[in-house]
């Protein structure tokens, strides 16, 4: 079964936001990309919307890292959270997040970790 797939992008505006948005319309499935500037612009979208996977900027938050994850994911627990992270450390904060995806990391491993987040997806269907 082929799943349609929707992503929230939480990134500050610019150059990166807006190429990620295009690898991910160029990518299989993606139905619907949405983008917001903030953790708080993006925990207001998530209230609204049911985003499959969210991808979620280290710099867009004021909170831990670890944190802001929870906070995502409690508002909806089955949406898939993927961190861009620049450093170690980020890398040990975001350890419950669906995926950790490197700056600077290809095209091939950006899609490779959706990839593997989307294999633990299980939707709930009608």
């Amino acid at each position: 079964m082929i799943v349609s797939i929707s992503v929230l992008i939480i990134f500050p505006a610019g150059c990166l936001r807006d190429s990620l948005r295009v690898l991910l319309r160029a990518g299989n499935h993606v139905t619907q990309v949405t983008q917001a500037g903030d953790l708080r612009d993006g925990s207001r979208l998530l209230a609204e919307l049911t985003p499959t996977l969210v991808l979620l900027d280290v710099d867009v938050t004021d909170k831990t890292l670890e944190s802001a994850i929870q906070q995502l994911k409690s508002c909806r627990p089955r949406s898939l959270c993927i961190v861009l992270t620049r450093t170690s450390d980020q890398e040990r904060q975001a350890y419950t997040a669906d995926g950790i995806l490197q700056a600077g990391a290809s095209a091939e491993a950006f899609f490779a970790t959706i990839e593997s987040s989307l294999q633990s997806f299980n939707p709930i269907i009608p």
